[in-house]
């Protein structure tokens, strides 16, 4: 005698998995935006931070020039070092079209400048500023200060950004600004 068994598919036990089986992945869509808004924030503010470590050193460059005697003409506009510098700047692949043109003298100072200043990107160089001599009060000292304000446009975190808070007014760019300040000689 045969016996004829009918395979109830709804009594059966389940396999083990089975009823997280897209769990997983619904996980995964939930963190996959954050997790790239992370990784893409890392990139760009590791290029942002290369970026600030290259004006340091054409400040540090541009100042330690500056404060020679030979460099050191504060009533002319300071041509060579401004083109001393760009040409530091723009070897590493850095944009300096903002700093080219005829330098305007700050009135009142010493100072010279050369972009968009104050408000958008410069370099500004001052041969004769005074600040106080340490440990001796009352006694002042003459240097150089340079400051270099860059922009820097983000390429990728606005868009993942947008993706992860669609409503965001995050601006794609910023200014990076490094000022060196030394004795003249």
């Amino acid at each position: 005698m045969r016996v004829n068994r009918a395979k109830t598919y709804i009594l059966s036990p389940r396999r083990k998995g089975d009823s997280e089986r897209g769990a997983g992945l619904i996980e995964f869509a939930f963190v996959f935006p954050f997790l790239l808004l992370f990784m893409v924030g890392i990139s760009e503010f590791g290029q942002g931070y290369r970026i600030y470590q290259n004006i340091t050193n054409a400040t540090r460059e541009g100042a330690r020039l500056s404060s020679k005697q030979y460099y050191n003409q504060p009533t002319n506009a300071p041509d060579m070092l401004r083109n001393r510098m760009t040409n530091y700047i723009s070897s590493l692949g850095l944009e300096t079209s903002h700093y080219q043109g005829t330098a305007t003298n700050i009135s009142g100072t010493t100072a010279w400048e050369y972009g968009d200043y104050p408000n958008g990107a410069y370099l500004r160089i001052d041969q004769a500023k005074n600040f106080p001599k340490v440990g001796s009060p009352g006694n002042v000292l003459t240097g150089s200060q340079i400051e270099i304000r860059y922009p820097y446009s983000f390429m990728f975190f606005g868009p993942v950004m947008r993706l992860v808070v669609p409503n965001s007014t995050h601006s794609n760019s910023i200014f990076i600004t490094n000022s060196t300040f030394i004795q003249n000689e």
